[in-house]
C-alpha cells in the first residue's frame, strides 16, 4: 500500500459575495499550514467563471465547498 491520497478541497466563491470574502482568510491560512499542506490539497474556484462545473457538482450556494 502507498501513502494515503490527499484530501481535495475546493473553496467555491464569488468576488461580490460577502460571506465568501468573510470566509476568505480563513480557508487561505488553512491553506498555508505545513500539516495541511501534507495531507491536503486546496484550489479556490470562482462560480462566474464555471457556472457548468457548479451544475455538474450541484452546488448551488456560496461559500460552498467540495471535500
Amino acid at each position: 500500500d502507498g501513502p494515503a491520497p490527499k484530501l481535495k478541497l475546493i473553496e467555491f466563491y464569488a468576488r461580490w459575495c460577502g460571506a465568501c470574502a468573510a470566509a476568505a482568510p480563513g480557508m487561505a491560512a488553512a491553506a498555508s499550514e505545513p500539516q495541511l499542506q501534507a495531507s491536503a490539497t486546496f484550489a479556490r474556484v470562482n462560480v462566474d467563471r464555471v457556472k457548468p462545473l457548479m451544475k455538474q457538482l450541484g452546488i448551488s450556494r456560496w461559500v460552498g465547498a467540495c471535500f
